[in-house]
């Protein structure tokens, strides 16, 4: 066999490997996509079922958020207060 035949085989063996490689790549990624497909549409699903049982089942972000505002609020009046106070002492 003369080298260039030898050449040429080793090159469809190298390409052969490598979509092989890039072939089983695809599929795990798209294995993977179709499982988080899947977790998706359970996670909607409980979360819908969730909902049936109790409709105020996801109330706390309301709560939070109100919680948070109160917060700001107060650091806001404490701040003035502070700025009365040494506007008072600097006199």
């Amino acid at each position: 066999m003369n080298t260039f035949l030898k050449k040429r085989e080793i090159n469809y063996n190298i390409i052969h490997a490598s979509l092989l490689c890039v072939l089983s790549v695809y599929k795990f990624l798209l294995q993977q996509g179709s499982e988080k497909g899947i977790q998706k549409k359970q996670t909607k699903f409980e979360m819908q079922r969730a909902l049936e049982q109790d409709p105020s089942v996801y109330q706390y972000d309301e709560i939070y958020d109100k919680m948070e505002q109160k917060k700001i609020e107060t650091k806001a009046i404490q701040k003035d207060q502070e700025k009365k106070v040494q506007v008072y002492t600097v006199h």
